[in-house]
């Protein structure tokens, strides 16, 4: 819900014509910038987070149980928990080396 409500935002202050068409009719090219589009996005879910702990919620959080030494899979999650972090409360992440075989 927040990334449509960002995308539209986004289109309503471009410079450039930007209109969204849920049609597949419709096939025209839009030019985004994801980098901007995130930020917006964050700015929402944070938003939508203090609304949520102000109205008496526990403030979510996100845990990670990360198995394995893959490289990729280490980037994945550190990108996860920094954008996490900009938005929520974060819990330790738990790390196991090795898969167990048992």
């Amino acid at each position: 819900m927040a990334t449509l409500r960002a995308l539209r935002r986004f289109c309503q202050n471009s410079h450039q014509v930007c209109r969204l068409h849920l049609s597949a009719s419709r096939q025209e090219a839009v030019v985004i910038s994801g980098r901007k589009l995130a930020r917006q996005i964050q700015e929402e879910a944070r938003v939508d987070v203090e609304l949520w702990v102000s109205a008496g919620n526990r403030r979510p959080h996100l845990s990670v149980v990360l198995v394995g030494d893959n490289p990729a899979s280490h980037s994945y999650v550190l990108n996860k928990t920094r954008a996490a972090a900009n938005v929520m409360a974060l819990q330790p992440m738990a790390q196991n080396p090795q898969p167990s075989m048992a």
